[in-house]
């Protein structure tokens, strides 16, 4: 189907629901309100490799892994998500966390109305800028001061380590096994970066250390985004 009769239909469908119509005019006017600037392209990859892999190929909704999380829910027993950047951004700009069938439809239609409206590389601006990284983390800057990391320059490895906290916010008191689960999840994060963003060796055959080139996660330069 077509990507732009989808985001038609969802937002016919938002238009049609007042409720649903008054929550949208919300979520837009918060993102108009936020600032948005420059910040290291290392945030962006981080975020898509570890959060949506698919991100640059669907249109709000990755029917792959609605696919897969609906098998292993139904036959394994194990509930999994399936949510995209874009569900992801709503569900922090509308605070509504429960799991319910109800959540999860309005969650896509919402997902898709603000997928018609933003480029890709702004949404994914807008949730790392937006998003809850634990105590004293509200938001990436806030969360850039606190791990001391410079949101302008951060390298891939910082960038990972404050990406993770997405899922794993930090504790108002320090806890090892936090800072453990931070590590492990920052590992994953460049592990999957490793297998979504091919590496360049200097040379197949001479033992050097590892050098990574990773391509640009978007079309354009993150200075696109700037308002």
């Amino acid at each position: 189907m077509n990507v732009n009769l989808i985001h038609e239909i969802a937002s016919s469908i938002i238009m049609s629901i007042p409720k649903l119509s008054s929550d949208y005019s919300r979520i837009l006017e918060r993102l108009a309100k936020t600032k948005t600037f420059a910040i290291s392209s290392n945030f962006y990859i981080s975020l898509v490799a570890a959060e949506d892999h698919r991100y640059w190929q669907h249109c709000g909704i990755d029917v792959i892994s609605i696919i897969r999380a609906l098998y292993r829910t139904v036959l394994c027993r194990k509930i999994e998500g399936a949510s995209t950047i874009e569900q992801q951004l709503i569900r922090t700009l509308t605070f509504r966390y429960e799991i319910s069938i109800q959540r999860k439809l309005r969650e896509v239609l919402l997902a898709l109305a603000v997928g018609k409206l933003f480029k890709k590389e702004q949404i994914i601006l807008f949730y790392l800028l937006l998003g809850n990284y634990g105590w004293k983390m509200n938001g990436l800057v806030d969360a850039c001061n606190e791990l001391h990391v410079c949101i302008e320059t951060a390298s891939l490895v910082d960038a990972a380590n404050v990406v993770a906290r997405l899922k794993r916010p930090e504790p108002s008191v320090f806890s090892q096994s936090h800072t453990k689960a931070v590590a492990i999840r920052s590992i994953y994060i460049l592990g999957r970066v490793d297998k979504h963003y091919q590496p360049i060796w200097r040379s197949p055959y001479i033992a050097q250390p590892r050098v990574h080139h990773y391509p640009t996660p978007f079309p354009h330069p993150p200075a696109t985004v700037l308002r």
